[in-house]
C-alpha cells in the first residue's frame, strides 16, 4: 500500500502577493479511506510557473525554493487548517506551485518532489505533490478566491530510454539518465480521475522488468517480455485506465526503437467518457516522453455490446492491461466479455498483464471467471510500498483449448 499527500483543503487559484495562504494537508491511500497512522514531517517548498525550459524535452525538474517545515502531521490534527507564507520575493502577477513532500532533502538529480518510480522500494514514504499554479495578484482579489480542482505529481523512471549503436562490428548500448512521467489529478472524489496503488505498482515493475535479462527470464517471462519490448510493431489495449498511467509508462519505455515498425505501434487507452479529457490531457502533457507512438484514449464501456471500432481496426492485440479493475466485484461480467471479445480480435491471442491489489476477498473470484474463459494467470511480481497489501503483478495467456473463446 503506498499513500500520499494530498490537499483536504486545497490552494486558491489567486492570492494577495503579501501574507499566506491557507491549505490543509493529507496523507492518506489512495482512495482516501485510510488515513496514514504515523506521524509525518511535511516540508513546502515553492516553484515558480512558467518554468525555464529544461535542456532536456523529457524533463519536468522544478527550480524550487528550499524546502521548509511547515507541519508534523498527525491524525489527531487531521483537518487543521495551516498558513502557509507566500514565495519570497513574489511580485505582482507571478504565478507559483506549491510543493508538499515528506523530506526535506532535494538534489537536482533527485529531487524530494519527484517519485521514483524505478525503485523497488517506491512507497517507503508518503508521496509528494504538486498544486497547479497560484495567480499571486491584488487585482480583483477579494480573499475568497475559487479553491483548486487539480493537483500533479511527478514520476522519475530513470534508465528506461536504451540507444543501441554500431561501433564497428560491435553494438553498443547505452541508458538515457532522466525522464520524468507528469500525471494530473483531480482533487475531487471521482474514482477515475485519480491515481491509484496498482498504476503506480504496475509502472515500477515494469521499469526493472524491460532491464531483466534474457537469462534470467523464465518462459512465461520471455513471453511477456517479448509481447511488451520487441522491437517488432506491438498493438496494446489498457482497459480502466484511470489517469492512464500505465499506457504512458508503457508507451515511453517503447520509445527507444527508432524503427519503421515502432512507429506503427498502437497503445489504446480506455475508460469510460467521462474519464476521457483527464486522460487526453495526461497524453499530451508528456508528448515528448513517446516520439511516434503516443497512446490514443478511447472510450470502452465494458457493458457495450460491440468494441470501439479503432479496436477492433488494430486486428492482432498483443496485450490487453489491467491495474486496478477489480473494485467492483458486479462489473466482472462485462470485464469478463469484454476480455473475451479483445482476445478474439485475430489469429494469436493477446497475453495480459495485470495491477492488482486486494481491497476485498470477494475480488479474487475475477481469477476463477478468468479461467472459466481460458486465461491462465501466474503471479510474477509485486511492489509492496510502505504497507501491506501489496501491488501483486500477474501475467495471463490464454488456452483455447480449454475454454470457447470468440
Amino acid at each position: 500500500m503506498f499513500y500520499y499527500i494530498s490537499f483536504l483543503r486545497p490552494p486558491p487559484t489567486q492570492s494577495s502577493p503579501t501574507g499566506t495562504i491557507a491549505i490543509t494537508p493529507q496523507i492518506s491511500n489512495d482512495l482516501r479511506t485510510e488515513q496514514y497512522e504515523a506521524s509525518q514531517d511535511i516540508y513546502y517548498s515553492w516553484a515558480p510557473y512558467p518554468q525555464t525550459p529544461s535542456s532536456s524535452p523529457t524533463n519536468f525538474t522544478l527550480k524550487t525554493t528550499k524546502p521548509l517545515k511547515l507541519t508534523t502531521y498527525r491524525n489527531s490534527s487531521a483537518y487543521k487548517e495551516i498558513p502557509v507564507p507566500v514565495p519570497p520575493g513574489v511580485r505582482e502577477g507571478q504565478h507559483w506551485q506549491l510543493i508538499l513532500s515528506s523530506s526535506a532533502q532535494t538534489t537536482a538529480l533527485k529531487p524530494n518532489y519527484g517519485i521514483d518510480t524505478h525503485e523497488p522500494t517506491i512507497g517507503s514514504t508518503p508521496f509528494p505533490v504538486i498544486s497547479m499554479p497560484i495567480l499571486f495578484s491584488a487585482k480583483g482579489f477579494k480573499g475568497n478566491a475559487k479553491k483548486q480542482e487539480r493537483i500533479e505529481r511527478i514520476y522519475r523512471i530513470t534508465n528506461v530510454a536504451r540507444e543501441v549503436r554500431e561501433v564497428g562490428n560491435e553494438a553498443t548500448e547505452t541508458v538515457a539518465r532522466n525522464r520524468e512521467l507528469k500525471i494530473t489529478e483531480q482533487t475531487s472524489f471521482d474514482l477515475d480521475k485519480k491515481i491509484w496503488d496498482s498504476g503506480i505498482g504496475l509502472s515500477s515493475w515494469l521499469l526493472d522488468f524491460q532491464n531483466l535479462g534474457q537469462s534470467q527470464r523464465t518462459r512465461s517471462l520471455e513471453i511477456l517480455w517479448d509481447a511488451l519490448f520487441s522491437a517488432e510493431r506491438r498493438h496494446m489495449v489498457e482497459l480502466g485506465a484511470g489517469t492512464g498511467i500505465v499506457s504512458l509508462v508503457v508507451a515511453s519505455l517503447r520509445a527507444h526503437f527508432n524503427t519503421p515498425e515502432h512507429q506503427e505501434d498502437r497503445i489504446i487507452t480506455t475508460d469510460l467518457e467521462s474519464a476521457i479529457p483527464l486522460l487526453d490531457h495526461n497524453i499530451t502533457s508528456n508528448l515528448s516522453l513517446y516520439l511516434h507512438n503516443a497512446p490514443k484514449a478511447e472510450i470502452l464501456d465494458w457493458e457495450d455490446e460491440n468494441l470501439p471500432e479503432c479496436i477492433n481496426a488494430l486486428g492482432n492485440i498483443d496485450v490487453i492491461l489491467m491495474s486496478d479493475v477489480t473494485y467492483n466485484t458486479s462489473s466482472f461480467p462485462a470485464l469478463v466479455q469484454t476480455v473475451m471479445k479483445l482476445m478474439g480480435t485475430g489469429e494469436k491471442p493477446p497475453v495480459v498483464l495485470l495491477g492488482y491489489k486486494e481491497r476485498d476477498s470477494a475480488e479474487r473470484e475475477l481469477w476463477e471467471m478468468m479461467e472459466a474463459i481460458g486465461l491462465c494467470l501466474e503471479k510474477i511480481g509485486e511492489r509492496r510500498g510502505a504497507a501491506d497489501p501489496a501491488v501483486e503483478v500477474w501475467f495471463g495467456h490464454f488456452d483455447r483449448t480449454s475454454a470457447a473463446v470468440p
